[in-house]
This record gives structure tokens, C-alpha cells and sequence, in this order.
């Protein structure tokens, strides 16, 4: 496989360039795109994926995630791999997740020489030296080498809330503190203003690990206001649907982080973000502090 064939391409490299290289980690390739990420085989196929530092797709090839702190954990390579796949097209993710299994034919990408020798400078420069960080959520970073350019970016990763592999499994808590939040003036609706979010636009939407989709549209022809608008596709109950979600205000900066709120909303609302298993109880059980909704809602 083309995925074994490069691991052992870079092992040996590393070999080669003696103890210079030693404390360098270990390459590990899996692929993207040849099986589904969402159903591994097993707490083996975990862990290959959550530990791999090199993801190997038919045309790219990422290097990550290198987290810029020694001891945070989070995000994995599940992370990675998980988020990539939520991304590619809805056919391609039809194959991949509500298809009957895939079968390969031929190897790709062709590892010639220019490849595997990027590929292999840019795993030593990055791979053995953590990545400062630039956003609250930004938590690691990701290396995305295009395989037919070799141009290569740096793009952030936030963890996975569903990761098998490093999600957090206590359970969640039962009562949040909500403070006040009065108005800031007359003619203000929100207690603050988007821009004092700093919403981490980049791990947001990029078109490798994007929580909201691959990149976010400007509507220039609106008369009106700056419409932004993106989409990305969520796996429900029995298909694949498409998740949408837009922002307008009075410039594109502003519609942006408006869009961006809105698609985070969604996001959480259509499943739930949380690997611990839920609290049940009966209402009568709880009724000095929960909602009769049959009451409540039928008024």
C-alpha cells in the first residue's frame, strides 16, 4: 500500500540521518479518503488513527496535529482524520459512510521523488519542535502539503467533542451559572458584540478541518447588507443533510462572525457534543426543578 510504502520511505530517512534525528517522533502514516474514519476497526484502528502523525490523502498529504503545549493531549489524529471527512463532498462521503464497502483500484498518490523529499523536510521542521498557537480554541496545528503544488499551509485544529480517542467521558455537568446580561444601550440586542468574541475564524472554516465547512461566502450583490453564507454536511439518523448558515450585517467583517455564531448554534443543537452517556430520570424525580413541558408549551 502506498500508505506502508511511505512510512517506511520516512523510518528509514530518519534512520539514515543518524542520532542527529533520534528525538524526533516516530513518522506514522495512515490514509484519508480509503475507509470510514467514523467506523473504525476496532480500539486497534483507534489508536493506529488517534497516535498517526502523517495523513496520507489522493492529494495531499497532512502532518499533524503538534500541539503547542507539553502536556495537553487534544486534539488526535482521530480528530484529524474525522474532521477531513466531514468535509469532502456529499458523494464522496456517500461512498465512504452509507456505501457497502470500498475497493481500491491502483495506488495513488504516485510517490515520486519531489514528494516523498517535501514531505520528509517538512515532517523534520515540524515534528520536532512544538507550534505556537494564535486563538482561544486554536488547540494544535496541522501541515497540509498539496501533492501535485507542494504548496503547503498551516492550518488550526480544534479537538473533536465525539472523539473516541480523546474525548473528555465524564459526565456533564448538571447545572450551569447564567449571569445576567442587560443590554449595553437602547439600541443594542446582544450583551456583547460579536468582534469581543474572537472567534477563531480559521479553525472554523478551512477546507481540511473546518468544524463549519470548507470556506464561508460573500454575497456582493445584496442592495442592502453584506450577506456571508456557508454550508457543510452532517451525517443524521438514516442520510447525509446539509447543515447551512449566514450572517448579514452592515460589512463583510461584521456578517462573518454573525455567520459564524449561527452555524456554531446549529452545530451544537443538530446532535449531541458529548461522549458521556446521558442523565435520565423520570419527571417525577426531578419536578422541584425541571420544566413541565406538556404544561408549559400547551398554554
Amino acid at each position: 500500500m502506498v500508505a506502508q510504502a511511505l512510512e517506511a520511505e520516512l523510518t528509514r530517512r530518519r534512520a539514515l540521518d543518524g542520532n542527529e534525528r533520534v528525538a524526533i517522533r516516530p513518522p506514522t502514516v495512515v490514509t484519508l479518503g480509503a475507509d470510514n474514519v467514523e467506523a473504525p476497526a476496532g480500539e486497534d484502528g483507534v489508536r493506529a488513527r488517534r497516535d498517526a502523525t502523517v495523513h496520507l490523502g489522493s492529494s495531499v498529504v497532512a502532518i499533524g496535529p503538534f500541539t503547542s503545549t507539553s502536556t495537553g493531549a487534544r486534539p488526535c489524529g482521530y480528530c484529524l482524520g474525522a474532521r477531513w471527512q466531514r468535509l469532502r463532498a456529499q458523494f464522496e462521503r456517500q461512498a465512504i459512510e452509507l456505501g457497502s464497502g470500498l475497493q481500491s483500484t491502483g495506488e495513488w498518490p504516485i510517490l515520486t521523488g519531489n514528494l516523498l523529499d517535501s514531505v520528509w523536510q517538512l515532517y523534520l521542521e515540524v515534528a520536532g519542535r512544538p507550534s505556537g498557537t494564535g486563538g482561544v480554541m486554536e488547540e494544535a496545528w496541522v501541515w497540509v502539503l498539496d501533492g501535485q503544488t507542494l504548496l503547503t499551509r498551516r492550518l488550526p485544529l480544534v479537538a473533536d467533542p465525539l472523539c473516541p480517542a480523546c474525548a473528555d467521558q465524564r459526565p456533564e455537568p448538571l447545572t450551569a451559572e447564567l449571569p445576567p446580561a442587560p443590554k449595553r444601550g437602547d439600541d443594542e440586542y446582544r450583551a456583547r458584540s460579536v468582534e469581543s468574541l474572537a472567534l477563531p475564524d480559521r479553525s472554523l472554516v478551512n477546507p481540511v478541518c473546518g468544524i463549519l465547512g470548507r470556506s464561508s461566502f460573500l454575497s456582493v450583490t445584496s442592495p442592502t447588507t453584506a450577506p456571508v453564507h456557508g454550508r457543510v454536511v452532517f451525517k443524521g439518523y438514516h442520510r447525509l443533510a446539509e447543515l447551512t448558515w449566514s450572517g448579514q450585517g452592515n460589512s463583510f467583517a461584521a456578517s462573518r462572525g454573525l455567520a459564524y455564531l449561527e452555524g456554531l448554534e446549529r452545530y451544537a443543537g443538530i446532535a449531541r457534543r458529548h461522549r458521556a452517556e446521558p442523565l435520565i430520570a423520570a419527571y417525577e424525580d426531578v419536578a422541584d426543578r425541571a420544566i413541565d413541558r406538556e404544561v408549559r408549551f400547551l398554554r
